[in-house]
């Protein structure tokens, strides 16, 4: 009988029981990347082909053949030291060897097991961590007795993810070594007539140049035979493209330069706030309508009660606001309530860790994320770089969206239909800008320039390209900043306030920037706004009818630069 061949000339991944030619990570049955030719393909479940020459297809029947690998080591090594400069390995084994003497490389594969023995842990505590470096933090999820300060503490790891590790001494610099997890390999030619399991999670890779043989396959059929067309698909579509954006559920036009979504009709211009200072917790709920000017209207309070600093946004029928302090300590939860009618919160879910939003939050018009954080009973650190979303039209627990580029709390944000943007903040690089696609999650935020001044706690809001930013703290200011969400690049000073203020909140629709109380240092209540397309000083809007304004809150309206259009 015929045997199941697989060798290509370009080196290929089992996955998940998903195979990615070219493909680290495959995402469907067949995953192509890159210029692949052959006789015969077998597809299934491509929904891409990004460059396709020489191909030709048709439809097999053959035995179902699990493919995939069973190969894990246990690696036990023992280690005393040299002084403080370095870990001493004697007469240990690893993929590649021999591993002894001072901070040797140590070379595992992904479900290897690696055991150390640290004989001076007492003094010389063993971390491994995704950095180089002394301290106890930075330290890898899953190793089990992970910086033990006790002699003959034993150190256990079972990784699941390939890359570059380090052990590190928690007081002693040079006493550091490099651990590299290779994803599984064949590189040999290899037959054989037993599965070979990929698990979940893990990846078993056939190199270049090698052939492998598992089982046999008793029939295969070929019938429909169709060919691929050869050529390039155009990298960027036409001036005028539609398309249906299923991970966010819009309809989009292509303007030559980026994708936009079409704008809806029938937004109100209602900007809502929650909860805040007056200067006790309160629990009340005020908006405003953006296009009337006046003062605050209340309308009803929040499901959770009195609390501060949790981050709003909107789509154009809910508003929903999550992470907050209160009198008794920090939560995740998530409130949400409908933006016509502005009657009391429901409760929608929570976030994946406790903690304060302060303003990072930014939307489309279906998705709603929040980054970064604090909360001082967290470790190693009170502040965060997490960032979760929800589905602003269902309910339940936030997901993660991916992570910050560096931790923040004390900072602000605004939306674009396509992009989030988070400004500055209390830590690190305080006058960063950094930014995020809202429909791609898994990434890490990226800088994409710097605020005009070095501050936190400003008040940011956006039409759907231009951010406008108001006030902060440390030092106080009265400045207003404008931001291009399509260009990037610095802040711009863009006008001022009638006075220095912070901790305020801010909210926009296409034409108007509003800017809502705030604290100088105490409680403000006044409401002013600015023109979006011209800036200047700002113009008084109304009051607030709270006792004497609000701090330490946070909007969002119905209309503003993340539901799109122009």
């Amino acid at each position: 009988m015929p045997t199941y061949r697989i060798g290509i000339g370009s080196e290929f991944n089992l996955k998940d029981r998903k195979v990615g030619i070219g493909s680290e990570s495959p995402i469907g049955d067949l995953d192509i990347t890159g210029i692949i030719q052959s006789g015969d393909l077998y597809s299934s479940g491509i929904s891409t082909l990004t460059t396709y020459s020489g191909f030709s297809a048709s439809n097999k029947d053959t035995d179902s053949i699990t493919i995939g690998y069973n190969d894990r080591q246990i690696y036990t090594m023992s280690v005393t030291n040299n002084g403080t400069d370095h870990y001493t390995f004697s007469n240990a084994t690893d993929r590649k060897g021999v591993v002894t003497g001072g901070d040797p490389d140590i070379t595992i594969n992904v479900g290897d097991t690696l055991k150390i023995t640290n004989t001076v842990g007492a003094t010389h505590p063993l971390w491994i961590n995704h950095t180089q470096g002394t301290g106890n933090g930075n330290g890898v999820s899953d190793v089990i007795g992970n910086g033990d300060a006790r002699n003959s503490a034993v150190v256990t790891w079972i990784p699941t993810e390939s890359g570059v590790y380090y052990y590190n001494c928690q007081h002693h610099a040079n006493m550091t070594g490099r651990i590299t997890v290779q994803a599984v390999s064949f590189d040999r030619n290899y037959s054989t007539e037993l599965d070979i399991v990929v698990g979940v999670g893990e990846t078993f890779t056939v190199l270049s140049g090698t052939t492998l043989n598992v089982g046999s396959i008793s029939d295969v059929k070929v019938e429909n035979t169709f060919g691929f067309p050869v050529g390039d698909r155009p990298e960027a579509p036409v001036e005028g493209t539609v398309r249906f954006n299923r991970d966010l559920n819009t309809l989009e036009f292509y303007n030559g330069v980026e994708w936009r979504q079409f704008t809806v009709n029938g937004a109100s211009g209602r900007a809502v706030w929650m909860c805040g200072m007056t200067p006790n917790y309160t629990d009340t709920i005020g908006f405003i309508n953006i296009q009337t000017k006046g003062n605050e209207q209340l309308g009803g309070v929040s499901v959770h009660g009195n609390s501060i600093n949790h981050a709003g946004c909107a789509s154009r029928t809910r508003g929903v606001w999550a992470g907050e302090q209160s009198p008794s300590g920090y939560t995740g939860d998530i409130d949400y309530i409908t933006m016509a009618s502005v009657g009391n919160s429901i409760d929608f879910g929570n976030l994946s860790q406790a903690r304060a939003t302060y303003g990072g939050s930014f939307s489309s018009s279906t998705r709603g994320v929040w980054a970064g954080g604090y909360n001082n009973s967290l470790s190693p650190s009170s502040s965060v770089n997490t960032m979760d979303y929800v589905e602003i039209a269902t309910t339940g627990n936030a997901l993660d969206f991916g992570d910050m580029k560096q931790k923040q709390f004390n900072h602000t944000s605004s939306s674009s239909p396509t992009r989030g943007f988070v400004f500055s903040g209390s830590l690190g690089d305080k006058n960063e800008i950094q930014m995020s696609t809202i429909a791609s999650k898994g990434e890490t935020m990226q800088e994409v320039g710097v605020t005009a001044i070095n501050t936190s706690s400003m008040a940011a809001c956006s039409n759907s390209v231009r951010a406008v930013i108001f006030g902060g703290g440390g030092p106080i200011t009265d400045m207003i900043q404008s931001f291009d969400m399509t260009s990037l690049g610095n802040t711009i000073l863009f006008g001022d306030l009638s006075a220095v203020k912070m901790l305020g909140a801010a909210v926009a629709d296409s034409t108007r920037a509003v800017s809502v109380s705030g604290r100088n240092p105490s409680t403000v209540n006044i409401i002013e706004y600015v023109e979006i397309a011209s800036g200047g000083s700002a113009i008084d809007f109304g009051d607030m009818s709270l006792g004497d304004g609000r701090q330490k809150f946070m909007g969002a309206s119905d209309s503003h630069g993340g539901l799109g259009g122009f």
